[in-house]
C-alpha cells in the first residue's frame, strides 16, 4: 500500500495534508474508490461513445483504453473518484502514469468538479498527451461567462512511466513531474475554489481537431492504453498559514529566430508570413489546406514588432477551383495581462506569387482560422479539325514528276529553295552516274569534280534523268551528307 487512509503528512512551509484515498491496485478495481466506470453515450466531439469495457485493473495498475470495434468505431473508458463519493477541495495527488502514443488518440489525467458544472466550476488537467506532448492545463469561467483557460507544456515524453504530483491551495495550483515542477498558476481565477474527484478518460480525436493531429489512421492501433498506478489524494487540513510558493524551473529562453520552412510537396506554393507573442515557450500551430494536415506542428520564431516574420512555404498540386488553407493555434497562454499572453499572427499570405485578399488574422485563443484560394483552371486549345488536317511545309521544291524522293539527314546550309543532287556510292575507277546535262566547258567528260554550290548554279530537278533501279540508287548504303555548304563529291 502506498499510503495509509487518514495519514497526515506536513510539507516543508508547514502546510498539512490528510490521506483520503490510496490504491495501488493491487486488489484489482475497487468501487469504493472509483464508483462505476463510464458506460453509454457519445462524446461531445461525436468520435467515441463511452463503454465501462474499457476501463480494467490488470497486472496490479489500471488500464483505461480507446478500442476500434468492428464496425470502425471507437469506444473509449473513464472513471472518477467522485462517482464513489471521493473528493477534495484543496489538496495533493500523486500518481504513476505513462500513455501509450498513437495518431488521434490521447489521455486526460485530471480533476472534475463534483457539481459537473463546466466550465463554472473549474477543471485541473494534470496530464494530457496531444501529439505524444505532455500538456497541463487550467480551465475556468470568464466574467463574461465564456470558456478561459490556461496550457503548459514541458518536455517529458508521457509514452514513458513519470511520477505526477499536483498541489491545489486556495492560491496556488503547482504540478510537478518526477520532482520538478512543470507548471504553476497563481491568478485567483485559474484556481478552482470547490469539491473536486480525481480521474481518467481516454479521448479520440475527431478528423477536424488539428489539436491532436486529427482523427486516426491506419497507423493506429485497435487499442491504445494508459496506464495508471499508486494514487493517493490528499485533503488539505488548512493547518499551515500561506505556503510559501516553490521554486519554479527557469523556463528556457524562447528561440525567436525568424522560421523558413517549406512543407508538403508539388508544384503549386502558398507562402505564410507570421510572427507571434511570446509568454512562457513559442507559439504552436498547423497548417491544413481543404482538412489535410501538411507537416507536423509548427513552432513561430518571428515576435511580433520585431520588423521580421516566419516565412513558410506550403507546397501542393491543387486542383482547379476554389480551397481552404487553415491555421490552428494550439498552445494559447495567458497569464492575466497584455505582457503575458501568448499569440499569434498571420501578417500575410499569396499563392502563386499572388496575395491573397484577406490573407491576415490575429489569432488570439486557441483555434483554427481559414483563408481561401482558387487554382485557376488550365485552358487547353481544341485539337485540329478532321476534315482540314494541318499541313506540313515541305522543306525543300516538291519534286517534279517521276523524280527520286528527296534525301533525308542533316540540312544544308544553303537555301531552301536550291535542290541538291542525291549522291550514291561510287565504286572504285567509276565515274558519275550518266547525266542528261551536258559537261561544263573545260571539263574533259568522265573527269571527276567538285561542285560547290555556294558557286554553282542550282540544279533543276525537272532536268532530273530517270531514276536508276531503287534497289541500286536509293536504298544502296550510303554516307550521310556533311551540313557545311560543300556538296558531296560526285
Amino acid at each position: 500500500m502506498v499510503a495509509s487512509i487518514g495519514s497526515t503528512a506536513v510539507d516543508a512551509t508547514g502546510n498539512t495534508f490528510k490521506v483520503v484515498l490510496a490504491d495501488d491496485f493491487s486488489a484489482g478495481y475497487k468501487t469504493s474508490n472509483w464508483g462505476y466506470a463510464y458506460n453509454g453515450g457519445t462524446y461531445w466531439n461525436g468520435a467515441f461513445d463511452w463503454s465501462s469495457s474499457d476501463v480494467n485493473v490488470r497486472n496490479g495498475e489500471m488500464q483505461v483504453t480507446d478500442t476500434r470495434q468492428a464496425d470502425g468505431s471507437w469506444t473509449a473508458g473513464g472513471f472518477n473518484s467522485m462517482q464513489a463519493g471521493q473528493s477534495i477541495t484543496y489538496g495533493t495527488v500523486e500518481f504513476d502514469a505513462r500513455v501509450e502514443a498513437a495518431q488521434g488518440t490521447q489521455a486526460a489525467i485530471l480533476m472534475w468538479p463534483v457539481s459537473d458544472t463546466w466550465p463554472r466550476d473549474g477543471e485541473i488537467d494534470i496530464l494530457e498527451a496531444p501529439k505524444n506532448q505532455a500538456m497541463h492545463s487550467s480551465h475556468w469561467e470568464g466574467t463574461d461567462g465564456s470558456h478561459q483557460y490556461s496550457s503548459i507544456f514541458s518536455t517529458i515524453d508521457p509514452s514513458k512511466t513519470h511520477r505526477y504530483a499536483m498541489t491545489w491551495l486556495p492560491n496556488e495550483l503547482t504540478i510537478k513531474v518526477d520532482g520538478q515542477v512543470v507548471a504553476r498558476w497563481t491568478d485567483a481565477a485559474a484556481i478552482p475554489d470547490t469539491a473536486m474527484g480525481f480521474g481518467a478518460m481516454g479521448y479520440v480525436a475527431a478528423k477536424g481537431e488539428d489539436w491532436l493531429g486529427g482523427a486516426p489512421d491506419s497507423t493506429t492501433p485497435s487499442v491504445v492504453t494508459t496506464y495508471i498506478d499508486n494514487v493517493v489524494m490528499s485533503q488539505w487540513t488548512g493547518t499551515g498559514g500561506t505556503p510559501t510558493p516553490p521554486s519554479v524551473l527557469a523556463p528556457a529562453p524562447v528561440d525567436t529566430t525568424p522560421a523558413v520552412k517549406t512543407i508538403g510537396s508539388g508544384s503549386d506554393t502558398l507562402v505564410l508570413k507570421l510572427t507571434q507573442d511570446v509568454y512562457k515557450a513559442g507559439a504552436q500551430y498547423t497548417v491544413s489546406v481543404d482538412g489535410k494536415q501538411i507537416g507536423g506542428t509548427l513552432t513561430a520564431g518571428a515576435a511580433q514588432g520585431s520588423g521580421q516574420t516566419d516565412v513558410i512555404t506550403v507546397k501542393g498540386d491543387w486542383a482547379a477551383g476554389a480551397h481552404t488553407a487553415t491555421v490552428t493555434f494550439l498552445n494559447d497562454t495567458w497569464g492575466g495581462t497584455s505582457t503575458t499572453d501568448s499569440n499569434l499572427y498571420v501578417t500575410g499570405i499569396t499563392y502563386n506569387g499572388k496575395a491573397l485578399a484577406g490573407g491576415t488574422a490575429d489569432l488570439m485563443s486557441n483555434g483554427p482560422v481559414d483563408f481561401s484560394f482558387t487554382e485557376a483552371a488550365l485552358v487547353t486549345p481544341p485539337p485540329p479539325s478532321a476534315a482540314t488536317p494541318p499541313r506540313s511545309l515541305p522543306s525543300s521544291v516538291p519534286p517534279a514528276p517521276g523524280a527520286r524522293p528527296p534525301r533525308s539527314g542533316p540540312a544544308s546550309s544553303t537555301s531552301a529553295a536550291t535542290a541538291t543532287r542525291p549522291s550514291a556510292p561510287i565504286p572504285p575507277g567509276a565515274v558519275s552516274p550518266p547525266s542528261s546535262s551536258p559537261p561544263r566547258p573545260g571539263t574533259p567528260p568522265g573527269t571527276l569534280r567538285s561542285l560547290s554550290t555556294t558557286s554553282s548554279p542550282p540544279i533543276s530537278t525537272s532536268a532530273l534523268p530517270a531514276p536508276a533501279p531503287w534497289t541500286s540508287w536509293w536504298s544502296a548504303p550510303r554516307t550521310a551528307s556533311s551540313s557545311s555548304a560543300t556538296a558531296t563529291t560526285r
